[in-house]
């Protein structure tokens, strides 16, 4: 049995990871490639490009990688057919997968698409497309089922994989292993893991800080490094802030449960914070031309994943022009002085839980693979 997955960004690459493990449990000689990260090399993936480190946020990225993408996709289909693939699994990463998708159905290769586009979202055009490419979906909200049954799209939800992979004990006693007086605020920082995500979020993030220090006199600050990303890049904005914070490697998870409040740049992240039951403020920006094709194309009023996944705005967001340190300082220190806060928290996470289907979607999205692989 050959297996080919193609992801694009850390999450997938984490995500991914835990897919490989469960196809080795259901078939421990299967050969696995990929393009991916470092996550998915541990994991026990071939990795023959690891496209996760390609700093690509935004049009003006992606148009300066044309060509390098042009030629990896010739490599790659050229290896599924010599190889002789059984399956392509595509992991998020649309702009490029569809693309692929596309290539390899051409081919006899048949496709599997894991954590899909979000054409709920933008891009509903897409649904046509994948009809034609992709022989099975796997979902992992349960409210896409409906969208591709209704395009005539093979489909099925295996629940979200973020239910496998959080530890939602890890926050136990994170505080004194790290040192923060346990009465004292801690806010939390995810400026997010991609260079542009920092240089665009950051300074805005650390620009908060003095103000929401002047109310909340013993506030600690901490800030998660993303897996992969320089650390000296967050530590030259934290001086020419001038302020102080600690950073931490490897445990973004632990700062998510153990925060009083986290501000968050848009992503999976959003999500997962409120998974931990700790209040969150969504940011975001990118560069103007994105953003306005963005407004253009995007179905749903809000960004921040955590509100789209709740329908309605469970996190105060601020996006673009309103991403300023002084309204999220200003916001940061209403939402500090909320009693209730915390036990609204707790409700949210019992309430996007079940939304998230049962634990075990990477061992369905793998039962689903390799049944397609023995069609």
């Amino acid at each position: 049995m050959r297996i080919f997955l193609s992801v694009g960004d850390p999450s997938g690459d984490r995500h991914a990871a835990h897919l490989v493990r469960a196809l080795r449990d259901l078939e421990p000689g299967c050969e696995i490639d990929a393009l991916g990260g470092p996550q998915l090399e541990r994991a026990g993936a071939r990795v023959r490009h690891r496209l996760t480190d390609l700093p690509i946020v935004g049009l003006g990225g992606i148009a300066s990688r044309l060509t390098f993408f042009r030629r990896l996709m010739i490599e790659t289909v050229a290896h599924l057919k010599e190889t002789r693939t059984d399956v392509l699994v595509l992991v998020d990463y649309p702009g490029f997968n569809l693309r692929l998708a596309d290539r390899a159905r051409k081919a006899g290769i048949k496709t599997a698409y894991f954590i899909g586009p979000q054409v709920w979202a933008w891009g509903r055009g897409r649904i046509e497309r994948i009809k034609r490419s992709i022989d099975i979906m796997l979902v992992v909200f349960e409210f896409e089922l409906d969208l591709y049954k209704d395009a005539g799209v093979p489909v099925r939800w295996v629940g979200h994989p973020l239910l496998d992979e959080i530890d939602f004990d890890v926050a136990r006693d994170f505080r004194r292993h790290q040192g923060f007086d346990p009465d004292a605020t801690l806010l939390g920082l995810l400026p997010g893991s991609r260079r542009s995500e920092i240089e665009r979020i950051f300074p805005t993030m650390l620009g908060a800080l003095a103000q929401i220090r002047s109310a909340h006199i013993s506030l600690q600050v901490a800030v998660a490094v993303a897996p992969g990303l320089e650390r000296s890049l967050l530590e030259s904005h934290i001086r020419a802030a001038g302020e102080r914070v600690t950073l931490l490697e490897g445990s973004a998870h632990a700062l998510m449960g153990a925060a009083d409040l986290a501000l968050v740049a848009s992503g999976t992240a959003t999500l997962e914070t409120a998974l931990f039951g700790t209040p969150q403020i969504v940011l975001y920006r990118t560069d103007p031309v994105t953003y306005l094709v963005g407004k253009l194309l995007v179905r749903v009023p809000l960004i921040g994943l955590v509100n789209v996944i709740a329908g309605r705005e469970v996190a105060p967001e601020f996006i673009q022009h309103r991403c300023q340190a002084d309204i999220v300082a200003a916001e940061s220190i209403r939402m500090l002085g909320q009693g209730e806060l915390a036990a609204r928290g707790e409700a949210l996470a019992t309430e996007l839980k079940g939304k998230l289907g049962e634990p075990g979607a990477s061992g369905r999205a793998a039962t689903a693979i390799m049944e397609l692989a023995c069609l």
